[in-house]
C-alpha cells in the first residue's frame, strides 16, 4: 500500500471515530489499560514514554516484517528517527534482555550480528495491550470494524505488528500526525498521565461546564509518579493552553479535551489500519 494511501486511510478512520461515541471507547480503553498498568507500574511507566514505546513497537514490528532482523538495524532506524540515542538504545535493549522479554541468537551467516526474538512474555503483553485498543471499539457500528468478529483473533497481534511496520515506513505515526502528541506523551507514564487527566475531567465536570480535575496527590498516587513530575507537565502545558495551574488542583481546558479526543481517535485508527494491512497487502482488498 502506498504511503499516501496509508495516511489517507488513517485520516479517514480518525474522522469517523471522532463522529462516533468515542467518549465511551476512551473510557473503556482507559479501564483496560489501567488494569494492565497496575500489574507492573514501574515497567509500564517506562514503556508508556512515547519514544520508548516507539522503540518497542519498532523491535516487534520489524521482527515480524523482516526475516532475520538484527538489533543493529533496529538501532540505526531508531537513531535516525530520533527516538533515543545509541547508548540509551543499548541500555533499553539490555533491559528487555534482563527482564526476559527478548532473546539474542547469532546470525546464521554472520557471527558478528545479533538476531533477536521477542519472548512469549513480550508477545502476551503485546496482545493484552492491543486488546485494550480493539475490544472497546467493538461496540461501535463501523464498517471498518467487521474484522473484529470475522478474522482470526489468535493471529491479530502478528497482523498488527506486520501492518505497523508499514506505517513506520510511511511515517504515519501518532507523534507525526497529531501536533503536540510527542511533547505531551514523551515523559514517564506519559500516555496514562494524559488519559487519567482526561477521564478525571470527564467525571468531575461541573454544571457550568468547568474542567476541574483531581488533586496532584491523587493522580500521582494512582500512576506511581511523583507530584513534581505531574506538576511539571501541567506547568509546561499551561504555556500551550492545555492546563491552568492551581496550588493543589489540576484544571484542564477545552483545548486539552479536544487534543485527547483527536489523539485517541488517531491512535485507534492507526491500530485498525495496522491490523488491516497485516491481513491483506493489496489496496484493492480494502473497503473504501
Amino acid at each position: 500500500m502506498k504511503h499516501a494511501c496509508i495516511r489517507e486511510r488513517v485520516d479517514r478512520i480518525t474522522k469517523q471515530l471522532l463522529n462516533s461515541d468515542i467518549e465511551a471507547v476512551i473510557n473503556d480503553h482507559y479501564d483496560l489499560m489501567m488494569a494492565r498498568y497496575k500489574l507492573n507500574p514501574l515497567f509500564y511507566k517506562t514503556l508508556f514514554k512515547s519514544d520508548r514505546y516507539m522503540v518497542a513497537l519498532a523491535l516487534l514490528s520489524k521482527f515480524y516484517s523482516t526475516k532475520g532482523m538484527t538489533l543493529s538495524v533496529v538501532r540505526s532506524f531508531c537513531e535516525e528517527r530520533g527516538y533515543l540515542s545509541k547508548n540509551t538504545l543499548e541500555s533499553y535493549f539490555s533491559f528487555f534482555l534482563i527482564t526476559k522479554r527478548m532473546t539474542i541468537i547469532t546470525h546464521p551467516s554472520n557471527g558478528r550480528l545479533r538476531v533477536y526474538e521477542p519472548s512469549a512474555q513480550a508477545l502476551a503483553e503485546t496482545k493484552a495491550i492491543l486488546d485494550t485498543h480493539l475490544l472497546p471499539l467493538a461496540s461501535l457500528s463501523m464498517e471498518n470494524l467487521r474484522f473484529l468478529t470475522t478474522s482470526n483473533s489468535s493471529c491479530r497481534s502478528e497482523h498488527f505488528l506486520r501492518g505497523f511496520a508499514q506505517l513506520l515506513d510511511a511515517r504515519c505515526t501518532l507523534d507525526i500526525i497529531v501536533p503536540d502528541a510527542h511533547w505531551m506523551l514523551n515523559r514517564d507514564g506519559g500516555y496514562m498521565l494524559v488519559l487519567a487527566l482526561y477521564i478525571d475531567m470527564s467525571k468531575n465536570r461541573n454544571e457550568q461546564g468547568g474542567y476541574k480535575s483531581s488533586t496532584y496527590a491523587a493522580l500521582s498516587s494512582l500512576l506511581c509518579v511523583s507530584s513534581t513530575h505531574l506538576m511539571r507537565l501541567v506547568r509546561e502545558g499551561e504555556t500551550r493552553g492545555y492546563f491552568k495551574n492551581h496550588k493543589n488542583i489540576v484544571e484542564v481546558t477545552p483545548k486539552f479535551e479536544s487534543f485527547v479526543r483527536t489523539m485517541m481517535a488517531c491512535t485507534f485508527a492507526i491500530t485498525l489500519v495496522s491490523v488491516e494491512l497485516g491481513e491483506v497487502q493489496e489496496l484493492g482488498s480494502f473497503d473504501e
